[in-house]
């Protein structure tokens, strides 16, 4: 199986070591030309978990044009807003069966993919695995856990199976679902609790659960969205706020990817996690004031960022 991963950063770079290991051939492409150069000449240097660090040879594409055999899978790692962009170019490079897979943070990703590939060859997921760039060609693994991924219409992908058995092979632990959005509106709400507030603060996962004001105002952001998701028909789960609590404390030394974008003077996915149900609460009459600040607070400092 040919495997393109879309999107040259650290949680790109994570799948195309991992799937070395597995009977696949991982392709790394996107605009990140410093790193990409620096595994095609050096190989890419990670940082196991438990401290280790080793050489990984990844293959990597500077341009589409250069790939031998177009993809069977295109797996979607960029950031939300590139989304549309980076699909439309690349699609004139697959087959007509090439299936694209998105486990991007945020609500909005598997349209911006329908936008040019349809529908029935489209997967949408979740992953708790988390890496970050530590130079380029070097990442730091930052976090294990499950993959899940389903189709965003059914029947599912004739794919699906065979793309959960080879993430498996890879380690990287995976499992199929027929209620796939539950799963992205679950990854979403720990994404608006924990996010936007350790990213304007600049503080660690486990502030969440530890601080109370960084606690009161991550519980009433969630709130909003289960409201905002009630609305769209969801039935969220009473525990969420607790859920989202937990995984603040399991990540505790963690920095959310949106404080490493801050951080990194990066554009954010706000506008994908509390920006879109800000928009969504806007067109069912549920308010959101907490979410709204938060994204127009991250708003200010991004705009600031590009000031300097």
């Amino acid at each position: 199986m040919r495997v393109l991963l879309l999107g040259a950063g650290a949680l790109g770079s994570l799948f195309g070591a991992r799937l070395q290991n597995a009977q696949c051939t991982p392709v790394l492409f996107g605009l990140n030309t410093d790193h990409l150069q620096a595994v095609a000449e050096h190989g890419l240097y990670f940082d196991e978990l438990d401290g280790t660090r080793t050489c990984r040879q990844v293959k990597i594409c500077l341009t589409l044009e250069a790939m031998d055999q177009p993809p069977d899978v295109v797996l979607v790692l960029v950031k939300s807003y590139a989304t549309d962009a980076a699909v439309a170019s690349v699609v004139r490079y697959c087959h007509e069966k090439t299936v694209f897979v998105t486990v991007q943070n945020g609500m909005g990703n598997w349209e911006q993919i329908a936008a040019h590939v349809p529908v029935d060859r489209i997967l949408a997921g979740v992953t708790a695995q988390a890496a970050t760039m530590v130079s380029p060609g070097h990442i730091r693994h930052g976090g294990n856990g499950p993959t899940v991924l389903g189709a965003v219409q059914e029947p599912a992908p004739m794919l699906l199976s065979s793309l959960v058995r080879l993430f498996n092979e890879a380690g990287l632990a995976c499992s199929a679902t027929n209620r796939v959005m539950d799963h992205i509106w679950d990854k979403l709400f720990v994404n608006i609790g924990i996010n936007a507030v350790t990213a304007l603060t600049a503080v660690p996962n486990g502030w969440i659960a530890q601080c109370v004001s960084a606690r009161e105002i991550a519980q009433a952001a969630v709130q909003e969205a289960i409201q905002v998701a009630k609305a769209h028909g969801r039935q969220p789960n009473e525990d969420v706020v607790d859920k989202v609590m937990s995984v603040a404390e399991a990540t505790a030394a963690n920095h959310s990817s949106m404080l490493q974008d801050l951080q990194g003077f990066r554009r954010t996915e706000v506008e994908a996690i509390n920006g879109i149900v800000c928009r969504w609460g806007r067109e069912a009459g549920v308010p959101t004031p907490v979410n709204s600040v938060l994204s127009n607070l991250i708003h200010v400092v991004e705009q600031r960022n590009m000031s300097l």
